[in-house]
C-alpha cells in the first residue's frame, strides 16, 4: 500500500467531522491521490487549482472522480461559506476570503501548506483556526530542504543541458529551499552567493560558509553571475528589472524555484520589443524558456528565464519527488481529518503525533512491495528536452525511484555527435530504434583504449560505470534509441572531459 493509502488506514478508527472540503494546491498527480484517499470518507471535494499550475489531464481526472473544479475566484465565494473546512497553498483561500469578505460558517478551518501562506497569516491574522504543516519540522526537511532542492537542479540540468560545477551562482531567498539549492550547489562544485531582504536569513548564510551580498551590493553582482534560482516564497519587488538584465552577463540563465513567477518584473514576462536605457530589449518565447535579447550600441547578449519564470521544478513534474509528495499529501490528509487541537482562531501547529504517525507509516511503506504497479505511459506524454545534438524524451513517472531504472527516449539528429563522458554510479544500456551511429567507449582511467561499436536499428550496448562513451551518427536519418539507465539517471552522476556538457 502507499503512504497515503495507510494514512487513511491508520484513521479507519475515527468518523470525518466535516464533509465538505474545498482543496487549493497545484493540479498535479499528486494531488488526484488525495482527492481519491478523501472520497473514500464520502466527503465533498471542491478543487480550486493553483493558476499557474494547472494541467489538463489532471484536471480530467479530477472532474471523473466527481470532484468539482472551480478556476475562477469569484465563482468559488458560494462554496466556501458553505465548506467546513479547506486545504491551502499560499493562504490563496483565506485572501478570498479577506478579499471578498466572505462569512465562512461556524466550526471552519484551514490547514496551510506553504511558507508563504504562514507568512500571510502571521500579517493578516485569520478569524478562524490554521493548521501549520508548512513549518512543521517533518514537511521542512524531508520536502523543502531535500527533495525539491533536488529537483530544482535537475530540472535545471534538464533544461540547459549544462551542469553547475565551476559556476558563480546567485541565490535569491534563503528560506528552506534555498538553503537547499545553496547546499546541493556547492556540493557539485558551484560558487554560491546569498542574496535575502531579511538580515538574519543572510546572517544564516554568512555562517553556513557562503558569501552574502547587502541590498546595495545587489546589482553590482549580478555581472558575474552565471546562473541565478529565485527561492523566495513570497514576493519581495521585481527585484530582477530592466536595469538587473542590463547589468548580467551574457548567456546567464535564470531559474524560479519560489512561488508564482518570482522576482522578475511583469514587462521582462511579455513577448514584444521596447526601448530602455538607450537599449533595445526583445523578449521572446524560445523551446519553452523566455529568451531576452539587449543590444546597446553595439554590444548584444543574451539572457535567457527557464521555464518562462514557472517554477521550474513545477514545470517539468509534480515538483518534487513521489515520496516527498506523498509524506506532505499524508501530513495534510491527517491535520484535515483530526481537525485543530483548539477552536481558537489562529495560526496552531502541527501535532507532533501527526508527525510521528505519518513518520511510522513512511518508513514502513518503504519496504511494501505492492508499491510496484504497473505504469503505463503514452507517447504523447512525453516532455521534449532540446540538446545541441538532438532531443530526450524522458519516461518520467511516479514509480521510478523504486523502479531502481530510468528511461529515455533520444534523438539524434544525422552528422552529430556527443562530447565523451562518464558516470560514476550508473550503468547505461543502448536499444537502437532507427539510423546508425558509431558509439564509442574507453575507460576513464588508464589507458585511453576506444572501443567502437556500430549501432544500427536492433542493435543493444551496455556501457558500465566509470567508462567513456560518445555517439557519432553515420546515417543520413536520425538515429533514435532506448537510454535504461540503471540505478535512475542523476544528472550530477556526468563527468565530462574539459568538464564539458553533451
Amino acid at each position: 500500500m502507499s503512504i497515503l493509502s495507510n494514512t487513511l488506514a491508520s484513521y479507519t478508527a475515527k468518523k470525518p467531522i466535516h464533509r465538505k472540503i474545498v482543496i487549493c494546491t497545484h493540479a498535479k498527480h499528486s494531488c488526484v491521490e488525495l482527492c481519491r484517499s478523501l472520497l473514500k470518507l464520502d466527503t465533498e471535494i471542491i478543487f480550486y487549482p493553483v493558476d499557474y499550475s494547472k494541467e489538463s489531464e489532471v484536471i480530467d481526472e479530477l472532474l471523473s472522480l466527481g470532484v468539482e473544479v472551480i478556476e475562477q475566484p469569484e465563482k468559488i465565494i458560494a462554496t466556501i461559506e458553505s465548506a467546513d473546512c479547506a486545504i491551502e497553498d499560499g493562504a490563496r483561500i483565506s485572501k478570498i476570503i479577506d478579499k471578498y469578505h466572505v462569512k465562512v460558517r461556524k466550526g471552519f478551518y484551514s490547514v496551510e501548506q506553504t511558507s508563504g501562506g504562514i507568512r500571510y497569516f502571521e500579517e493578516h491574522p485569520p478569524a478562524y483556526p490554521v493548521i501549520n504543516v508548512a513549518m512543521s519540522p517533518v514537511k521542512l526537511y524531508i520536502e523543502n530542504k531535500l527533495a525539491t532542492p533536488e529537483g530544482v537542479l535537475q530540472c535545471y540540468s534538464q533544461a540547459t543541458g549544462s551542469l553547475l560545477s565551476g559556476k558563480n551562482i546567485l541565490i535569491i531567498g534563503y528560506g528552506s529551499i534555498g538553503e537547499g539549492i545553496a547546499r546541493l550547489a556547492q556540493t557539485v562544485g558551484a560558487h554560491v552567493t546569498v542574496y535575502d531582504t531579511f538580515a538574519t536569513r543572510r546572517l544564516f548564510a554568512k555562517h553556513q560558509g557562503y558569501t552574502t551580498v547587502e541590498k546595495r551590493e545587489f546589482d553590482q553582482c549580478l555581472s558575474s553571475q552565471d546562473v541565478i534560482f529565485m527561492a523566495t516564497n513570497t514576493y519581495q519587488g521585481d527585484l530582477i528589472g530592466v536595469k538587473q538584465i542590463l547589468l548580467m552577463s551574457d548567456g546567464i540563465k535564470i531559474c524560479n524555484a519560489g512561488s508564482g513567477r518570482g522576482e522578475i518584473a511583469l514587462e521582462l514576462q511579455i513577448e514584444g520589443s521596447f526601448d530602455a536605457h538607450e537599449s533595445i530589449i526583445n523578449i521572446n518565447k524560445h523551446e519553452g524558456n523566455l529568451r531576452i535579447l539587449c543590444k546597446k550600441f553595439e554590444s548584444t547578449k543574451t539572457i535567457t528565464i527557464l521555464a518562462e519564470a514557472f517554477p521550474i521544478n513545477l514545470h517539468f513534474g509534480d515538483g518534487t519527488s513521489h515520496d516527498a509528495i506523498e509524506v506532505v499529501m499524508a501530513l495534510l490528509l491527517l491535520a484535515l481529518l483530526s481537525g485543530p487541537r483548539q477552536k481558537t482562531p489562529g495560526l496552531q501547529a502541527l501535532s507532533n503525533e501527526i508527525q510521528e504517525t505519518v513518520a511510522e507509516i513512511s518508513l514502513a511503506s518503504g519496504s511494501d512491495v505492492s508499491e510496484f504497479k504497473p505504469t503505463y505511459i503514452k507517447t504523447k506524454q512525453l516532455k521534449k528536452i532540446t540538446k545541441a545534438y538532438g532531443e530526450i524524451y524522458p519516461f518520467h513517472n511516479e514509480l521510478s525511484s523504486r523502479a531502481n531504472i530510468s528511461v529515455a527516449r533520444v534523438v539524434f539528429r544525422p552528422a552529430t555527435k556527443t562530447k565523451g563522458h562518464f558516470h560514476k554510479q550508473t550503468q547505461e544500456s543502448y536499444f537502437v530504434e532507427s539510423g546508425s551511429a558509431d558509439i564509442l567507449i574507453w575507460p576513464s582511467d588508464g589507458e585511453k583504449k576506444i572501443e567502437t561499436h556500430k549501432m544500427e536499428s536492433g542493435d543493444y550496448l551496455l556501457v558500465p560505470e566509470n567508462y567513456f562513451h560518445d555517439v557519432r551518427v553515420t546515417s543520413k536519418v536520425n538515429f533514435e534509441c532506448l537510454v535504461i539507465a540503471s540505478p535512475p539517471f542523476q544528472p550530477w552522476d556526468q563527468f565530462f572531459r574539459e568538464q564539458e556538457q553533451i
